[in-house]
């Protein structure tokens, strides 16, 4: 069977997908003249279901041009189509702005009114105390517009200072990943100085970029009336901001179990005085090829845990074509990348190949599940949660993996994956949040201070048990998601520790999972986690997930302790 994705069912034929992209602006026209009307609870309903209709048809087309670009990168046609689709939607989004202006005028009795005259509003009820909620922080001026495109600015200027760093000897971005877990210990050093001081060697550069980023942030959270960048990330998410002390305390308490693990690793592989480029050494060995249909089969085997509706759902996605997995020249070589139903990468017969198609398919069913049973405006999980539903897979597949090697060297390979997974989740990820937060805190950022305080992260995290290379103080430049956002982060970390307290309930809670991925963003995220029986701000949420990471940990210690 071939896999590739089968894009007719958004549209038959390109003109089609012009002729939404002008229909959508007449209606925009149509329910902008509306901005007058005398508001009842009738005339709110036709009001916002307009709007929302009008929105989902924009998301078709900007889905529908964004899934062509990334079949063939380099074909003009679609990369204009593309620019064109995202124009549209920003043209949207500020067009049908004034309703959210329009919900936040109204006084509490008099919205109970219009809920009283017309009951279909309160589908949207959810949505409408959100955009309220959001009032007192609801600004729109000329300064946040210039900000925001000095943002954009400097990531065009980022991406192509770092599209054009120079390795030398044909070494780039690519390719220089073979040579950082070389089993010849001299070529890791070489190639991991390479790296760092080829960055360090622009370092003035992206500290330019990167100070009026943080800048230009820091002004627009204070436009907004924010206290801080922090709190305007966390808002947006409606997440306390214990929640995020509780992970980096809880993080910063258990550092000695990374550190148990490090040292377990180093001595398996003998290494005597261990340093950073040491740490991507895989342990163990894996020379299993999983070649799509086992892959697929495996998969299946997996999610028998979930139910009869969760396989129909997988089935169905593979038979009609939402997944696009076939490696050929025109797809974009390296993203691996879900949208809606549909999910897009080069799958190889690899480990890792195998790893990302389990992660994005959990992306995908909790995405078909929330389109078929949410409104539009609440089909659309946030990342908070919807982290969740791919690494409960990821982690479900390392962990039956390891439960079904036949052989010591395969178990020690996938129970190291599984650990180094959580610590390049959770460790990692909230050393970047705390670097976030250093750097966010302070009034006017110097390049020495952003790479001692780079620097002295790494030192706590890993300086117990290894040899702390000092240009390692660059690697902050190469960390996409601290330019391209900000506070993001922390999520993939949330993601690993909630999943982890997830796997734990969905024994017996199939069907109470099964309504997590249906439910979209109808709800607030602690609402949501606790309908699951998590309170995400519970601090043994995180160290149940410790607990769990220790005794992967005493399986793999035992494991190796056998095997000598």
């Amino acid at each position: 069977m071939k896999y590739s994705w089968d894009l007719k069912r958004l549209y038959m034929k390109i003109e089609d997908f012009y002729l939404d992209m002008t229909l959508i602006r007449d209606k925009i026209k149509v329910l902008c003249s509306h901005r007058e009307i005398k508001i009842d609870g009738n005339s709110l309903y036709e009001l916002m279901s307009e709007c929302f209709s009008i929105r989902e048809m924009n998301f078709k087309t900007l889905l529908y041009a964004s899934l062509n670009y990334y079949l063939d990168i380099n074909n003009v046609s679609n990369i204009k189509m593309k620019q064109q689709a995202e124009e549209l939607d920003s043209f949207v989004g500020s067009e049908t702005s004034f309703i959210d202006e329009l919900l936040c005028v109204f006084e509490e009795d008099k919205l109970n009114l219009l809920y009283e005259e017309n009951s279909k509003l309160l589908d949207y009820k959810f949505y409408i105390d959100t955009v309220r909620r959001n009032s007192k922080y609801f600004v729109s001026n000329n300064k946040i517009d210039n900000y925001n495109k000095l943002i954009n600015n400097n990531l065009i200027k980022y991406n192509l200072l770092s599209k054009n760093l120079d390795f030398g000897d044909g070494i780039n971005d690519s390719n220089i990943g073979l040579f950082l877990t070389s089993s010849d210990r001299e070529i890791r050093n070489n190639y991991f100085h390479l790296l760092n001081n080829t960055y360090l060697s622009k370092k003035d550069d992206y500290f330019n970029i990167f100070k009026d980023i943080i800048s230009s942030r820091k002004k627009i959270s204070t436009e907004k009336n924010y206290s801080s960048v922090l709190e305007l990330e966390l808002f947006k998410e409606d997440i306390d901001s214990k929640y995020l002390d509780n992970l980096i305390k809880s993080v910063n308490d258990n550092i000695n179990i990374m550190n148990r693990y490090l040292k377990i690793k180093c001595d398996y592989l003998s290494i005597e005085n261990p340093r950073l480029y040491d740490i991507n050494l895989p342990i163990g060995s894996c020379n299993n090829k999983f070649n799509l249909e086992n892959g697929i089969k495996i998969i299946k085997d997996i999610f028998k845990v979930f139910g009869d509706e969760y396989i129909e759902i997988v089935e169905e996605l593979f038979k009609n074509n939402y997944l696009d997995l076939e490696c050929n020249n025109k797809k974009h070589p390296s993203i691996v990348f879900s949208w809606n139903k549909y999910s897009f990468m080069n799958y190889k017969d690899r480990y890792i190949d195998l790893k990302n198609l389990i992660h994005e398919i959990g992306h995908i069913v909790n995405s078909y599940l929330s389109v078929e049973k949410q409104l539009f405006i609440y089909s659309d999980s946030s990342v908070f949660a919807g982290e969740v539903a791919s690494l409960v897979n990821e982690i479900m597949l390392n962990d039956y993996l390891y439960r079904n090697a036949t052989n010591d060297e395969d178990k020690i390979f996938y129970l190291s994956k599984l650990i180094e997974n959580f610590i390049s989740q959770v460790y990692r990820q909230t050393m970047y949040t705390e670097f976030e937060n250093i750097i966010y805190s302070k009034d006017e950022l110097e390049i020495s201070f952003v790479l001692e305080s780079y620097l002295s992260l790494v030192k706590k995290y890993y300086g117990n048990v290894l040899e702390i290379d000092e240009v390692i103080s660059s690697e902050w430049m190469r960390v996409g998601h601290l330019f391209r956002w900000s506070y993001y982060v922390y999520k993939y970390a949330s993601g690993y520790v909630l999943a982890f307290n997830v796997i734990d309930k969905i024994k017996n809670n199939v069907d109470k999972y099964m309504n997590f991925l249906s439910s979209g963003c109808c709800c607030s995220n602690y609402d949501l986690f606790k309908e699951l029986g998590i309170d995400i701000y519970d601090i043994d949420l995180f160290n149940n997930s410790f607990k769990m990471l220790n005794k992967y940990i005493d399986e793999l210690d035992t494991l190796i302790k056998n095997k000598k």
